[in-house]
């Protein structure tokens, strides 16, 4: 059996939210009021990089077939077939890969991985790593630096455009997840093997939002998603960091909503790049 740490709220038709590397599921409490308004949404622990225990792979077709593989379990886990999906970053990516498998209704991905150039990618590790470094040193001193509000503000810069809008026991849950994160060395070895490429394209609605602020993950690298994926829908998060559901909830919660009614409405997943 899967464990699994999550969260359930809501009715209606099934919504998954998949969490970026190194965090938990709690990144979506910003936007899980609105979005249970009309789904039953589930936002998850990812396979070893929250709380979640899941087998992995580190290849790179094993990296897309180990999310949809782990989706899979964990859907069936909670009880839900076809769910709409949501992920950030890595889970964006996951959520894409998802659609590409036919094992989703829909799929919203918010800056999601994969999609960059070597130099983009060696951008978003750094960046990443940088995040890891500053939360490990926050948290490691005694008394520890990451109880100080300019320090948390800080550190939280490197995810939002809106830092203090962040409160200081999430900034703290933050900092933790990331340096608990037990799969972040593999991931950041396993970039250098995976990249998307043309391929089997959806066949369900599935919309790319890119962050204007976001300093993880270029909202360039939506240039090599037109590419990769024609038929789907591209948008832009104005004013956004990567954790953009805390920098405008409002805006992503629709962002995600709209995808779930267009599949609801049973429109085709072809739309014109924004």
């Amino acid at each position: 059996m899967v464990e699994s740490n999550y969260c359930r709220r809501g009715s209606g038709t099934p919504l998954v939210l998949l969490h970026s590397l190194g965090q938990r599921w709690p990144i979506w409490l910003p936007v899980l009021d609105r979005l249970s308004e009309r789904h039953d949404v589930l936002a998850v622990d990812l396979p070893r990089l929250g709380r979640a225990p899941i087998p992995h792979t580190v290849t790179d077709e094993g990296i897309k077939a180990f999310g949809v593989r782990s989706l899979e379990r964990v859907f069936k886990h909670l009880g839900v077939e076809r769910p709409h999906v949501a992920g950030l970053g890595l889970g964006g990516m996951l959520a894409v890969a998802a659609a590409a498998a036919g094992t989703v209704s829909s799929a919203t991905a918010l800056s999601p991985t994969g999609f960059w150039t070597p130099a983009q990618r060696r951008a978003t590790v750094a960046q990443l790593r940088a995040f890891r470094m500053a939360s490990r040193l926050a948290l490691a001193t005694r008394p520890p630096l990451a109880a100080s509000r300019l320090v948390q503000t800080t550190i939280m810069s490197r995810l939002c455009s809106h830092p203090s809008r962040i409160g200081s026991a999430e900034s703290l849950e933050l900092m933790a997840a990331m340096r608990d994160a037990t799969a972040f060395e593999e991931a950041m070895r396993s970039t250098r093997l995976f990249r998307w490429r043309p391929g089997r394209q959806p066949e369900v609605p599935v919309t790319m939002a890119w962050a204007d602020r976001d300093k993880m993950i270029s909202r360039h690298q939506a240039n090599g998603a037109v590419q990769v994926l024609p038929g789907a829908l591209q948008v832009r998060l104005p004013r956004c960091g990567h954790l953009c559901m805390s920098d405008d909830p409002e805006l992503v919660a629709n962002v995600i909503l709209s995808t779930c009614a267009r599949a609801e409405r049973g429109r085709p997943a072809v739309s014109p790049p924004s």
